[in-house]
């Protein structure tokens, strides 16, 4: 556990540096992670909820959203129990995909949903 804290707060901050310099060069950034940074309005069993989540992640994206509040920020994460789309805080949106193929995923990036 000690070693998975560890290698999330080395990539959070690699992860901030890198949306900070992209920020100052573009109105709207698409961040691409596996593990979602955030758990989103799916809850997830807490007992599992570390192994799905990079937190450390997430506090840096909203720490840079917080500096930056004109602009958009949009995270793409797959390693979720669910498909969903959710907004954190007011220049955030998070998109998830399902473990596996995610149509779904692909029709919020193309702007549109899939019909069932």
């Amino acid at each position: 556990v000690d070693f998975l804290q560890a290698l999330g707060r080395a990539n959070a901050v690699a992860g901030e540096r890198i949306l900070r310099a992209a920020l100052a060069d573009y109105d709207e950034v698409l961040l691409a992670t596996h593990v979602p940074p955030w758990v989103g309005p799916v809850q997830a069993d807490p007992e599992r909820l570390p192994w799905w989540t990079a937190r450390y992640l997430g506090e840096a994206i909203e720490r840079v959203a917080l500096e930056h509040p004109t602009k958009k920020i949009h995270v793409i994460a797959g390693h979720s129990r669910a498909s969903n789309m959710f907004t954190v805080g007011t220049n955030i949106t998070c998109s998830t995909a399902k473990a596996g193929r995610s149509p779904e995923l692909y029709a919020h990036l193309r702007g549109t949903r899939r019909s069932r």
